[in-house]
């Protein structure tokens, strides 16, 4: 081995230390840089030449090469700003920037983004940034069989926004108005008997409803029920209505000044509450209509019946039930919690024609019927604020090329006082076979054919089957054998001071008659001491959730002060954007001068197994290789992914303290390998000057 090798190794170390130190000022020059990764170099020692010696073979190095270069992809530190669109990853991810005519996603820390003239996020070189959009458009549908479980208000997964990441682009600085899809209460009852301001003997779960009459200036007397939630809904056009419902207790049982009962709801357990309640707005507003048909929506006509308004009808006038949109009965357990309900609506188990509209005028208590469930599992109404054809009851459908779709569905809304059923039914399913007589339904051919009544002297029984019937008559037992009356010792001169009993024949019904409010009116049934009351059979005619989930904030009746707890809604008016926040999952939310917060976009975040194959753009950009593989994508605080901090840049992660010991220690390596070539040197002109 000659000293011009000696030479050679020292000129590879010259050469590797410039590039270090090329290395090392570039991280210098860029310790200002937002979002900068620093280098490093790394040496290797390049290339060794056998030889031999006393003790064997030997190696003798013959110089040094650049190693590797590895990029510091630590993370920097935050410089708070005033700029809501300067944003910060604390943690791992990128951001997706795309060149403005083309494709390629360019992957960058630096996030100080700002929104241009056409109302695109991008970056200070004119890159937009990607995102995913948020749909904030509330469509409710009728329930299939499956319930979601989501209440509106949160959601598990991270994921805000859907579809493919697109450009962040802010096309409309304003918000078209949503009608309300989903009105929400929870409310505190006191279980106070003195809270049962209306009492119907005949019907007593039904006493507000029956009390309610459009014909009046006050619908409902402010004395006729015990409290009552508002709240503002919005319809289509962002018009805003005053919704009220009002909650009245139903005691389980009445009882008169003779101690006799007056009516009794059979098999509600013990310790239950029950509260009527009934959802309403004004009756001017209800602008539903009934007997409509064969509807033509190319030309939006009725070639058939022309609609009877419900409210200021030209030909009707006001029907009572104008501006009655639900009536039910809410039913506490003895702690106070809420374990079901009922909710019925106009027409709710009705099924017109496509084209034709339900034909029962409101005021037939028969027409109020157990309503669908929405999707979520909760039961729903139609607000028709705007006179729209068949969207009148939950039921009308219309037909659109030759395919029946329900146009009502785009019309209802979510009543949720905190129960949601897990199934799509009632319970029992609210239709029934009916027999049918003179003045009476009955379930079935083995009904008492004796219809009775309550005379001045107590109650009737019958044997059961049929023509016997034994009561009272100034105290001295009576009985009719099914053709005469008989008395124990009583001359009875005329049957009629006994009580007015008839004798009829069921007929069976041909169809199914649904079940309505109607069947909630009391009936003569006996009891073990053959006994007649006036009974509403609570498991028999009271249509329940069939699957009921007390949610966590479901309304209670266990409070010393009625309450409003809370009374919410997801409608809004148009608005015009005054605002912009990003929250730490990287949804974008726009603030609306209608009181509207809406989340607009959610920022897309990628991320690389292998970040030292990610190949320098320059420009504060990274772009992907082969060594780095396909980018992960996701949102900011999943699957590993970082948070953005809104307000913040991240700045370089160059420690100069650091660069500048290096920068010392990388000029004095190059100070001695230029050593070692003038020492060759002079060494080499002694071997040369030994030849003189």
């Amino acid at each position: 081995m000659g000293l011009s090798s000696s030479m050679w190794a020292s000129v590879s170390g010259l050469l590797s230390h410039g590039n270090k130190m090329n290395v090392v000022t570039n991280n210098i020059a860029n310790v200002s840089t937002i979002g900068f990764k620093s280098q490093r170099m790394d040496f290797n020692d390049y290339l060794y030449l056998s030889g031999s010696s006393v003790s064997g073979p030997t190696q003798i190095g013959a110089g040094v090469s650049t190693y590797a270069v590895i990029g510091d992809f630590s993370q920097g530190s935050f410089e708070s700003t005033n700029s809501a669109t300067d944003i910060a990853i604390d943690g791992s991810g990128y951001f997706g920037v795309r060149a403005k005519g083309g494709n390629k996603i360019a992957y960058t820390r630096a996030g100080d983004f700002y929104f241009n003239a056409d109302r695109e996020l991008q970056n200070p070189e004119g890159m937009l940034v990607q995102g995913w959009k948020i749909n904030n458009k509330k469509d409710v549908t009728f329930s299939t069989g499956a319930t979601n479980l989501s209440n509106g208000k949160t959601t598990e997964s991270a994921y805000v926004g859907s579809g493919s990441p697109t450009d962040i682009i802010l096309k409309s600085w304003n918000v078209a108005p949503q009608r309300t899809t989903n009105v929400q209460f929870t409310v505190g009852l006191e279980n106070n008997p003195q809270n049962d301001k209306t009492t119907n003997e005949s019907s007593p779960m039904t006493a507000l409803f029956d009390l309610w009459d459009a014909t009046r200036d006050t619908p409902l007397p402010d004395e006729a029920y015990a409290y009552k939630s508002d709240i503002k809904v919005y319809d289509e056009g962002g018009s805003t209505h005053q919704m009220t419902v009002y909650y009245d207790m139903v005691e389980s049982s009445k009882i008169d000044e003779s101690g006799d009962i007056v009516y009794l709801i059979d098999g509600l357990p013990e310790g239950y509450t029950m509260y009527e309640y009934l959802v309403t707005i004004p009756p001017e507003e209800d602008t539903r209509s009934y007997g409509g048909t064969d509807y033509n929506e190319d030309d939006n006509i009725w070639t058939g019946n022309q609609p009877t308004k419900f409210y200021n009808d030209p030909v009707e006038g006001t029907n009572k039930k104008a501006g009655v949109l639900m009536s039910g009965v809410l039913i506490f357990n003895s702690s106070g919690q809420l374990v079901n309900q009922t909710a019925y609506t106009y027409g709710g188990q009705e099924a017109p024609d496509p084209g034709d509209q339900i034909d029962t005028a409101p005021s037939d208590k028969s027409i109020w019927q157990p309503t669908r469930f929405s999707s979520n599992g909760l039961p729903v109404f139609t607000a028709n604020f705007t006179g729209q054809p068949l969207a009148n009851s939950v039921t009308e459908m219309m037909e659109v090329n030759g395919t029946e779709v329900s146009q009502a569905q785009d019309y209802i809304m979510e009543l949720n006082l905190g129960l949601k059923n897990m199934g799509p039914n009632w319970d029992p399913i609210p239709a029934k076979k009916l027999f049918q007589d003179a003045n009476d339904l009955y379930e079935d051919e083995n009904t008492p054919t004796i219809k009775l009544e309550k005379n001045n002297y107590g109650y009737y029984t019958t044997t059961g089957a049929g023509n016997k019937v034994y009561g009272k008559y100034n105290n001295n037992d009576v009985i009719h054998n099914g053709t005469n009356w008989e008395a124990d010792g009583v001359e009875i001169i005329d049957p009629e001071d006994i009580a007015q009993i008839a004798f009829y024949t069921p007929r069976k019904v041909d169809v199914d008659t649904p079940t309505s409010l109607a069947d909630l009116t009391t009936r003569f049934e006996a009891d073990g001491n053959n006994i007649f009351r006036n009974v509403v059979a609570y498991r028999e005619n009271v249509p329940l959730m069939d699957f009921a989930e007390r949610q966590e904030d479901a309304s209670i009746c266990n409070v010393d002060t009625f309450i409003t707890e809370y009374a919410g809604q997801d409608g809004y008016p148009y608005g015009t954007l005054s605002s912009v926040s990003i929250d730490t999952d990287g949804v974008i939310y726009g603030y609306y001068d209608n009181g509207e917060i809406l989340g607009l976009y959610q920022i897309t975040m990628y991320d690389f197994h292998n970040e030292q194959g990610l190949y320098r753009e320059g420009g504060n950009l990274f772009s992907q290789t082969k060594a780095s593989g396909e980018p992960r994508i996701g949102v900011a605080g999943d699957d590993g992914f970082g948070s953005t901090m809104s307000y913040n840049i991240e700045q370089s992660n160059v420690d100069l303290s650091r660069e500048l010991v290096q920068m010392i220690t990388t000029q004095r390596g190059f100070q001695a390998n230029s050593k070692g070539v003038t020492t060759t040197d002079m060494m080499m002109e002694v071997v040369i000057n030994m030849k003189r």
